[in-house]
């Protein structure tokens, strides 16, 4: 199955007052910083959220005056979808989705890459933004080669298995002519197990070799240089990990989105709003 959402859904139902509070104060930050281009965009003739279903080319597709991000990851990423979403269109930018919590670039046999190239096939985004933390074998059999073994969580074979999968990622996203960007997975805090403390290390170096520039998700969490659950803004202490160390609170969400619009802002066709 692939994953593919467009426009507002996922939207958490309930946020406490404080965090509220939290947050306009994040935006109120973020929407002072100036934009990535002051240039005026011509009137669209349709919004920017539209959904493109699946296995049609849209009418005009790379020449309709509409600039499109696609994003494929896991719960690192769906968990900023409504902030993404809300941010790029607020720029009159397309944007779609493909992966899902608790997936990676190995599960369900290439779902991640299927779904890549058929977005890119079907919708030709500008952009593509790939984010991959840590996953492999979450409640599902592990990856199986052609000779029918199964690739053991952890192994040198496993990150070799990633890696190719990494390459391929990239190469079926520019297949359509899109700039691709992976995402630096932030620093996992102390309640991270081990192993996923070492993946994402690993997983971090197969990145740097694969020759496209990144998204920085790291620096926009961190204090002097380490991990921190909170930050402080505009004298504010607020929340920007979750308890689990790994996974990122709306606050969060809102900072590497930020980090995420300046970084791809400047990639797209036409100038930013």
């Amino acid at each position: 199955m692939i994953i593919t959402i467009t426009g507002s859904s996922l939207r958490r139902a309930f946020v406490t007052v404080t965090l509220v509070a939290a947050i306009g104060i994040v935006a109120a930050v973020l929407a002072s910083r100036p934009a990535p281009s002051e240039a005026k965009v011509p009137p669209r003739s349709a919004p920017r959220s539209a959904p493109v279903a699946a296995g049609v080319v849209p009418t005009g597709a790379r020449d309709d005056g509409q600039d499109r991000v696609l994003f494929v990851g896991d719960s690192l990423l769906f968990g900023a979808h409504d902030e993404l979403t809300a941010t790029f269109d607020s720029h009159d930018v397309m944007t779609r989705f493909v992966g899902y919590p608790g997936t990676g670039l190995l599960t369900a046999q290439d779902l991640w890459l299927r779904g890549i190239t058929t977005v890119v096939r079907t919708w030709h985004p500008d952009v593509v933004v790939i984010e991959a933390c840590c996953n492999y074998a979450n409640n599902e059999p592990g990856y199986r080669l052609a000779d029918g073994r199964v690739v053991a969580a952890d192994t040198e074979e496993m990150f070799r298995v990633w890696a190719d999968h990494a390459a391929d990622a990239v190469r079926r996203a520019r297949a359509g002519g899109a700039t691709v960007l992976w995402v630096t997975t932030p620093v996992p805090g102390p309640e991270v197990e081990p192993n996923i403390r070492a993946r994402i290390v690993r997983f971090r170096r197969i990145a740097d070799g694969l020759g496209v520039p990144q998204v920085d998700w790291r620096t926009p969490l961190l204090h002097d240089g380490g991990y921190t659950r909170t930050a402080v803004i505009r004298g504010v202490t607020v929340p920007i990990r979750k308890d689990d160390d790994l996974h990122l609170t709306d606050i969060g969400d809102l900072l590497v989105t930020s980090a995420t619009w300046d970084t791809v802002a400047p990639l797209l066709p036409r100038p930013a709003r």
